[in-house]
This record gives C-alpha cells, structure tokens and sequence, in this order.
C-alpha cells in the first residue's frame, strides 16, 4: 500500500517564516553586492596562437628522412604553464608589477588552455587593468611561440648559429679547395705531357704504316726478281716487267707523294736495263 506525502506542512512552514527567508536572501545579496564593490575589478585578456606545419621540409640527404607531422598539440597548454615559461613571462613582464611576484602568483593570473580546435592555443591573462593584461598576454604568446618553435620546429637561435658556422666552414674549404687548383693547375705538366704523347702517337702510327708500305715493296720486288729469275736467260725483258720495275722505283723513292707524274711511254723503248743480271 503506497503511503501518500502530506506537503501542507511544509507550506505553512514556509508562509510563516517567509519575512525571514526573504530577510536572509536580501541582506546576502547586499552583502554580495557590497564586495563586489569592494574587490577590485578584474580584467581578462586572451591571445590566441596558431599552430601550422612547416611550409617547408629541408631535406639534405635521401637518407634522412624528414617528418612533417611532429606537432604534440595536446602538450602545447602545459608547455606555455611550465615554470621555466612562466619564470621568463615574470621576469619579462616586470618583477615589481603587482601580483607577480613569484612563479605561483604568474600561474594564478594565467590559464592556458586548447580551442575548438586543437591547433588552437587560448592563451588568457587577468590583472586589474586591461593594458596590463593585454600585455601580459600578448608577450606570453611571443615567449611561448619562441620557445615551441625551438623545441618542436628546430627554429632556436642555437641551430641558427650552427648552420652559419657550417656555412662559413664550407666556404673557407671552397676558397682553400679552388686556391689549391689553381696551384696545383699552374705546375701541372699534364696539358703539356698529353701533346707530347699525341703527337709521339701520331708520328709512330706514321712510321708503322710506313714500315708497312716498305714490307710490301719488299715483297713486290722480290716477287718481281722471282719472276725475272724463272724465265730462260734469252728472252727479252718484256715491256710490262719494265713498266713493273719502274713503279716499283717510284715507290721506293717515294715519287708518290709529289706531284702526280704523268708518262707517255713508246712500248719499243726500254724503261729500264735489259739485262735481267742487273
């Protein structure tokens, strides 16, 4: 059996007791409004940083290779509230302004946190005037967009220094390595060695093929004698081995090489000794 629940008391409760009911909750509210009157009025500034990818990915060698997608983004609200960070913002700021004094007092002005989108940072000041907690704000968006960049975009002065260093290395070794080629160019016998063998190559190339012609001049005379010898010691010199015997002079003494020598020869002639002893 369902018991049912009397209200009624607690109705007439509270029509007897409302003068003081609504007693108690006015002089709260003049209370509330008494210290918001009070308390010192509290400014908010916010900064907003965004975070992109590299526009461009340096790539010094196919063997390393270089990832574009390293951005932590859920680290980046407690990296701009680490002490380090926040020690820098007070020391930036002003060490004598009011209520940063030290690194907790910094935190309880500041609130990091990501927006609607992660690549979002809010990053938010209170102070009790609002160009203070604008600036407050906006050089902790500069501190904390220079010290992200050093640690997750190799953006630091650090590597800064060192690429100039590496620049500078490499081109005192170009000077010193382009100085040693010219000197070594100014002594260098090469060029000169390299034409003296081409024309040694040339010239014996020469003398072989001029061995060569003389070989077979040998021969042809040879064959020519052994001809002549094998005939009866009777027989004339006919006017073809005559013909024979001359050319074979002119190529012995090299008569080619003039200007083309032209014959009318008379076939009842003798070119050369009928004697075939000599």
């Amino acid at each position: 059996m369902e018991e049912e629940i009397d209200l009624r008391p607690y109705f007439e409760a509270l029509l007897q007791n409302w003068k003081w009911i609504f007693g108690i909750s006015f002089v709260a509210a003049l209370v509330a409004l008494g210290v918001s009157f009070l308390l010192p009025k509290t400014y908010e500034a916010t900064a907003l940083v965004a975070v992109t990818r590299p526009g461009q990915i340096v790539q010094f060698d196919p063997r390393f290779e270089a990832v574009d997608d390293s951005q932590p983004l859920k680290a980046y609200p407690e990296l701009a509230q680490s002490d380090e960070l926040l020690q820098l913002l007070k020391e930036t700021v002003n060490n004598d302004l009011e209520g940063m004094e030290t690194v907790a007092s910094v935190r309880g002005l500041v609130e990091a946190e990501s927006g609607s989108d992660p690549s979002l940072v809010r990053l938010t000041a209170r102070y009790s005037t609002a160009q203070q907690a604008a600036r407050i704000a906006n050089i902790w968006a500069e501190l904390f967009v220079t010290r992200a960049n050093e640690i997750y975009g190799d953006l630091g002065g650090g590597q800064v220094i060192f690429f100039e260093q590496q620049m500078a290395q490499s081109k005192s070794e170009l000077e010193a390595a382009e100085a040693a080629l010219i000197e070594f160019q100014s002594r260098n016998r090469a060029g000169i060695i390299d034409n003296q063998l081409s024309s040694l190559r040339a010239e014996q190339s020469s003398q072989l093929a001029r061995q060569r012609e003389i070989a077979v001049l040998l021969q042809d005379i040879q064959g020519l004698r052994d001809q002549l010898d094998g005939l009866p010691s009777t027989e004339p010199v006919t006017f073809a081995d005559q013909l024979t015997a001359l050319n074979l002079q002119v190529k012995a003494f090299d008569a080619q090489a003039s200007i083309p020598l032209q014959l009318q020869l008379d076939p009842a002639g003798a070119l050369t000794s009928a004697d075939r002893d000599l």
